[in-house]
């Protein structure tokens, strides 16, 4: 068991060759551990809860969702030094999940206000091309597939399918009624079918 956290840990993850873990917590701290001995290697205090982590491409590099009364965006930390290397702020909206796709070197930020934000880093540069709009709740997940297909799921019942691209809806999957299989998904050119 690891200690230290004094709230909920809300996101971990692994460096890429497995040496490293990072926790996320309520208590607005992310914590890195050495894999080998479990022992703690670094701490980094942001001004809110932590939702979501990852380490960038060099190891170095904190990539965390922080939301709350305080702050709320995407942070870039370097965990060495706890220097800032990038700043996005997601307000309203509080930043929930993120998804990569490395196909257009862009990050999906899921919001608590419908919106899924997109960051495109590319070279020394990051821009913000679009933002993703439909959900009538909260966006909680999302997932990127090979073809740069975004899928988001909300507080709103529904699954929504986008050209990750282009930033075009492409269909939603909605659920007839709460806590039933009955669905019905539905694309923006009017097709649609459902369950049985």
């Amino acid at each position: 068991t690891l200690t230290g956290h004094t709230g909920y840990v809300q996101g971990v993850c692994f460096n890429d060759d497995g040496t490293l873990l990072a926790t996320a917590g309520a208590d607005r701290s992310t914590r890195v551990w050495q894999t080998s001995d479990w022992k703690a290697e670094g701490r980094l205090d942001m001004a809110d809860g932590i939702f979501g982590l990852g380490f960038g491409g060099d190891g170095i590099q904190m990539v965390m969702l922080v939301g709350g009364n305080n702050d709320n965006g995407l942070r870039i930390r370097n965990r060495e030094t706890g220097g800032s290397t990038y700043n996005f702020d997601t307000a309203p909206g509080r930043p929930l999940s993120m998804a990569w796709d490395a196909k257009t070197d862009r990050l999906w930020i899921t919001c608590s206000d419908g919106a899924v934000r997109a960051v495109e880093f590319k070279k020394d540069t990051v821009n913000t091309p679009f933002t993703l709009t439909g959900h009538g709740d909260w966006v909680y997940s999302a997932a990127v597939s090979p073809e740069s297909h975004i899928a988001t799921a909300g507080a709103d019942g529904t699954i929504r399918l986008w050209d990750g691209v282009k930033g075009e809806l492409l269909a939603t999957l909605a659920q007839l009624a709460p806590r039933t299989d009955s669905w019905v998904i539905v694309s923006v050119t009017g097709y649609y079918t459902g369950s049985d």
